[in-house]
């Protein structure tokens, strides 16, 4: 059993009183034209306009091979992720923010499987990509700057998250 391994069985289950918020019960919506839609328990919590940092990247050794100098041998490693960040109009759901600061006072962070889907606006019941990520939770949260001085603004929101691995899933 590696670290993770026991960090993960280490790690308390979720409190009682966490759970998705359906877009539903959000009082508005900042922007009509949505894109992406994060599913967690089966449940959509929240519309996005931009979505970044879906990478994967596959490390590498270099063997150089003595008395050799024109080129070194390249060996696939294991894979690695970089952070995923969300940015949405502010609503007045509170799901990523309550999810952020989840288990602060006990030490750990919450993590969820969630999938992101794309979506047509025009055509809600169709879902074009899919991609499953295993294993989330928030390494930060923030909104954009509160400006008197230029209130036509929409204030965004954005949600940072670390996750194991993600799958494409087919239509």
């Amino acid at each position: 059993m590696g670290l993770r391994d026991s960090l993960v069985k280490a790690t308390p289950k979720p409190l009682d009183g966490f759970s998705p918020t359906p877009m539903t019960d959000v009082e508005e919506y900042p922007i009509a034209n949505f894109q992406f839609t994060i599913e967690i328990d089966k449940c959509d919590v929240a519309f996005f306009q931009k979505v970044s940092g879906i990478v994967v990247e596959r490390g590498i050794d270099s063997l150089t091979e003595g008395g050799f100098n024109e080129y070194t041998y390249e060996f696939p490693r294991e894979f690695s992720y970089n952070h995923i960040t969300f940015e949405v109009g502010l609503t007045s759901s509170d799901f990523f923010y309550n999810w952020m600061m989840f288990g602060k006072e006990q030490g750990f962070a919450l993590g969820k499987d969630f999938v992101l889907k794309q979506r047509y606006p025009d055509k809600p019941a169709d879902k074009p990509k899919s991609w499953k990520f295993d294993g989330a939770f928030p390494v930060k949260w923030q909104i954009s700057s509160l400006d008197v001085g230029n209130s036509k603004n929409i204030v965004i929101e954005k949600l940072e998250l670390s996750f194991n691995f993600f799958t494409l899933e087919k239509p």
